[in-house]
């Protein structure tokens, strides 16, 4: 895969910033911290026309791959309510075997246990 020097810069400054390190594809990138067994997705962006064809869950199972060899023990997210796309959000990670595990203040956290996969 061949990142450009915007990607780069971007997958710099994240993790200068806000010491989250990045996976990254052709087709968009995941942006999460690791921190006491628990993976957080902090962002994640796959193109619009590379939506709907799988990608999302590929670029998630490399990440559940590399959150493993680490340790981990469960991958989180948060979804924001007034995101106008939270719905589509929600069911694409329920479809890859996320769970609702709080909500609260127009927020949902979901997890994908990894002992259980």
């Amino acid at each position: 895969m061949h990142m450009s020097n915007e990607d780069r810069l971007y997958s710099q400054y994240i993790y200068e910033r806000m010491g989250q390190s990045s996976l990254w594809r052709d087709f968009g990138f995941i942006a999460y911290k690791m921190s006491n067994k628990e993976c957080f997705i902090a962002e994640m962006f796959i193109h619009r026309e590379k939506r709907t064809l799988g990608n999302g869950r590929k670029l998630l199972n490399d990440l559940v791959d590399i959150a493993k060899g680490n340790g981990c023990d469960v991958v989180t997210a948060n979804i924001h309510l007034w995101d106008q796309n939270a719905n589509k959000t929600l069911i694409a990670a329920i479809s890859c075997g996320f769970e609702v595990s709080k909500s609260g203040q127009d927020v949902l956290l979901i997890s994908l246990k990894l002992k259980e996969q």
